[in-house]
């Protein structure tokens, strides 16, 4: 290498070395100020009082918890639905599979009457399965259905997202159903453990109803 060009490249490492170095030194001050600014913005924080405490607990409570149950929920659900109802085993084998229709009706002291009619393949005709009436309480919606022979069972549903979702009071174990109104479509989704845990006796219900009319 000719000593002009020796003399033209360590002219420009020592040019970079002092651009590095003055872009060092103005970095400094400037990442110092924002520690500092952001410093004394978190010190002139003041310290939320009891009420405020009290007042953000309880929005975060009404976040993360149930909706007040719709006044016209009952009219959503009001008027003949048909479609199919399925029961699978946990790992998804089809255990039934009933063709359903279910006329929901409001009542005069604004309770819903449910009625579910199963289709039956032999007579080809429908025959009554469940009754139900489903009440609003404002903050649940309660549910006595009477399932024939004397054997009546209840459910608690609360709201949240457009979704009812119904709780069944069972001694023997535990099902769940979330019920929602998509325009004309009712959908139908739960799941049911009954007996011992470690039995067979589990199930994952599905029903997929059009509206009629």
């Amino acid at each position: 290498m000719s000593k002009f060009w020796s003399l033209l490249l360590a002219t420009s490492v020592v040019l970079a070395l002092n651009g590095v170095a003055v872009a060092q030194k103005a970095e400094q001050p400037a990442r110092g100020n924002a520690q500092a600014a952001a410093a004394q913005q978190k010190e002139a924080q003041p310290t939320p009082t009891a009420e405020e405490i009290k007042a953000g607990a309880a929005k975060i409570k009404k976040a993360v918890s149930w909706e007040k149950i719709p006044s016209d929920l009952f009219r959503k659900y009001e008027g003949v639905w048909t479609g199919n109802y399925w029961a699978y085993s946990l790992d998804g084998m089809l255990q039934q599979t009933s063709q359903v229709k279910v006329k929901f009706t409001i009542q005069s002291d604004g309770s819903m009457k449910m009625e579910s009619f199963y289709f039956d393949m032999l007579s080809k005709s429908y025959f009554t399965g469940e009754i139900a009436t489903y009440k609003n309480t404002g903050n649940s919606v309660d549910v006595i259905i009477e399932r024939g022979k004397g054997k009546v069972d209840r459910q608690v549903g609360h709201w949240n997202d457009n979704q009812l979702f119904l709780t069944s009071n069972i001694k023997d174990g535990v099902e769940h159903f979330r019920e929602r109104i998509d325009g004309k479509r009712m959908l139908i989704d739960g799941f049911g453990v009954y007996g011992s845990m470690k039995g067979d006796d589990k199930h994952v219900f599905i029903g997929r109803y059009l509206r009629e009319k």
